[in-house]
């Protein structure tokens, strides 16, 4: 286990976010000839959630800053096994030798768990909260015309959200290693982990308990998964 000074840690982070930053940037640049198929793909929740009502685009330069927040938001999709190698990077020289020969597993479970997360929030978080949010203006008889902006922007956040939150047991091994916590910190913790995980379902997610409980039950497995991931690295 190698030892580093805080400015080389520093050094090495900046360098590390650089290579990222680059990655992304190129992937960004090639999934801007294809935003319009990829803003097919994002409309669907929208088409679920509002069907039969269009998305508006209210400023003349709207539509290039929309391709570009597309592209972005592709780019860091595509580019995510780099991202989390170069965080793999960033912290295997803190770590034993045996621990940094699973610089494959760990980007490959990272990027699944990532990807899944993001995954579930489009697919399963976000038409459940488009349905709501349709009924409340039914309820008040108005006629809704959404935002494109405001709808990316909205779809954006609760996939790239949720694809952090489920990096939950990936944080749970590095915060082991480092002796931060035990698996029996998680389990002492439960009664407070299950409060906090529905507080977050309660923000992510619109203000019903069908579509909070959607989102809490894969929570409380990853959490559940953790404490075994916990209990693994702690034996290491």
């Amino acid at each position: 286990m190698s030892e580093m000074s805080f400015f080389e840690h520093l050094r090495e982070l900046r360098k590390r976010l650089i290579i990222c930053l680059i990655g992304v940037g190129i992937c960004a640049v090639i999934a801007f000839s294809y935003t319009a198929e990829v803003l097919e793909l994002l409309k669907r929740p929208h088409s679920s959630g509002f069907e039969g009502y269009r998305l508006i685009g209210t400023g003349p330069g709207e539509g290039f800053s929309i391709r570009l927040w597309i592209s972005v938001f592709v780019g860091l999709l595509i580019a995510s096994p780099l991202v989390f190698y170069q965080a793999w990077k960033f912290v295997a020289p803190g770590l034993h030798d045996g621990e940094r020969k699973l610089v494959t597993p760990f980007v490959f479970f990272s990027t699944a768990l990532f990807l899944t997360g993001a995954w579930f929030g489009f697919e399963i978080i976000l038409p459940v909260a488009f349905e709501f949010f349709r009924s409340q203006y039914e309820i008040m008889g108005v006629t809704p015309e959404i935002r494109l902006t405001e709808y990316l922007n909205m779809t954006v956040k609760t996939t790239v959200g949720l694809g952090l939150v489920f990096e939950m047991p990936v944080l749970s091994y590095f915060l082991t290693k480092s002796g931060a916590i035990t698996h029996r910190t998680l389990i002492d913790g439960l009664r407070y982990a299950i409060v906090g995980i529905f507080i977050v379902a309660g923000v992510l997610s619109p203000p019903d308990v069908m579509s909070q409980f959607l989102l809490a039950v894969p929570l409380l497995i990853l959490y559940g998964i953790s404490i075994w991931v916990a209990k693994v690295a702690g034996k290491g």
